[in-house]
């Protein structure tokens, strides 16, 4: 049994949350008190927050700038957070510390020779065109040696079909090609 210091009831120890930092374990005031506490709390940061953004809207707008146009000149940057995210949502293994754990960024695709650009404000993950991180063994997790930067329609290519649908689509389309010759 523990007293709560806000509503001064007493009450059984499963009515207080966890707090390693005190003698006891427990934080001095019960569930439903830090609930309330929490709540008012979080509407005061809230109206402090917005008053604050609005005071400060600029600085956001110039630093926001900033990083869209390091993440244009170093789209590696972008690139591993991605694979950080995508790992752990589909459980990869991920040992990259820094974007230069990635491999250097190639000037044009190396599946299929067109440029790489990184482009600002395109929707649905960028161009065609776009640099993209792929995965050569998808059984492997992003780790290093198992990555390569090809484009956009390169990657989708890869991953919407296995080797032998590809090879297929291959024969089809130059048989296509000989048949207009």
């Amino acid at each position: 049994m523990k007293k709560c210091y806000k509503c001064e009831e007493v009450k059984d120890l499963n009515h207080y949350y966890t707090d390693r930092t005190r003698k006891d374990g427990l934080t001095n005031q019960c569930k439903s008190c830090k609930y309330k506490y929490d709540k008012e709390y979080s509407k005061k940061r809230r109206k402090y927050f917005d008053k604050y953004y609005k005071e400060n809207k600029q600085a956001y707008v110039d630093y926001n700038e900033r990083r869209r146009e390091r993440h244009r000149v170093e789209p590696r940057i972008r690139m591993k957070e991605g694979a950080k995210r995508r790992a752990l949502k589909k459980g990869l293994e991920y040992n990259l510390e820094s974007y230069k754990d990635l491999p250097k960024m190639p000037v044009f695709c190396p599946i299929l020779g067109i440029p790489l650009v990184s482009s600002r404000g395109s929707k649905n993950g960028g161009s065609d065109n776009s640099p993209s991180l792929d995965r050569i063994n998808n059984d492997v997790g992003y780790i290093k040696g198992n990555l390569q930067i090809i484009s956009r329609k390169a990657n989708q290519m890869k991953s919407n079909g296995n080797f032998r649908d590809i090879e297929k689509l291959y024969l089809f389309m130059k048989q296509q090609q000989i048949k207009q010759k």
